[in-house]
């Protein structure tokens, strides 16, 4: 019994000096400063990084038209299971047609809605980045360029969206913190600020290029064509 006290003696002492000891520690003993912190204002250092934002977009317009992995998503997209075609059921029809099946809460439609945002986004990154001081370019030309390519790629985003859902919220900035209080823009608004993003960069993209598979004048044109339409 007098060892169960003994003990117990013990380990009291030993608790009340290390609640004695937390007491004395700095209050800031794990905060650690971050070596360095990336932000949309410090990430890109050349123009070359730029460029490579573009190419993101380049990269993600091409995973939606050759779908490599097979997204039920975007043969949905490319009129697979619409009232435009279908296929028999025991292959890759998944009945998008039949409207008693489907509702807003399709993940379809957010899969198609959010891709042209995610595209927009990239574009506006590309776009604010191009006029950071601390970037610089092999020549103007070179700058302008690559404007006029994010520039068309969040017009031909637009496009879309405005053919697909009609009047969406037109946003043309970086966001840096959350917001709730974005306004949606009619159809025919939609489809008027992809024109005149298109009209504003149509002469500053060349009418062929030195590097394959980048956006040439006959594009512009093509896409300003089929909005005059819309």
């Amino acid at each position: 019994m007098k060892a169960l006290k003994y003990i117990s003696s013990i380990c009291s002492c030993l608790l009340l000096i290390n609640i004695a000891g937390c007491k004395k520690i700095d209050d800031k003993f794990l905060d650690t400063p971050p070596e360095t912190f990336y932000t949309v204002d410090n990430i890109f250092t050349t123009s070359s990084q730029v460029d490579q934002a573009v190419i993101a977009i380049y990269s993600q317009l091409r995973d939606i038209w050759a779908n490599p992995t097979e997204q039920n998503w975007i043969f949905v997209f490319r009129g697979n299971g619409t009232d435009m075609f279908d296929v028999p059921s025991i292959r890759r029809g998944n009945t998008f047609n039949n409207y008693g099946l489907i509702n807003p809460n399709s993940g379809n439609f957010n899969s198609i809605y959010g891709v042209w945002y995610q595209i927009i986004a990239k574009a506006n990154l590309a776009l604010y980045s191009a006029e950071q001081p601390g970037i610089s370019w092999v020549s103007a030309s070179d700058k302008t360029y690559t404007v006029a390519q994010a520039r068309f790629f969040r017009a031909f985003a637009y496009r879309n969206l405005a053919e697909l859902f009609g009047g969406v919220p037109i946003v043309t900035e970086v966001t840096k913190v959350a917001r709730y209080d974005y306004t949606r823009a009619s159809r025919a608004e939609t489809y008027q600020y992809a024109i005149d993003e298109l009209l504003a960069i149509e002469n500053d993209v060349p009418e062929v290029t030195a590097q394959g598979g980048r956006l040439v004048r006959g594009v512009v044109q093509h896409n300003l064509c089929e909005l005059y339409l819309g």
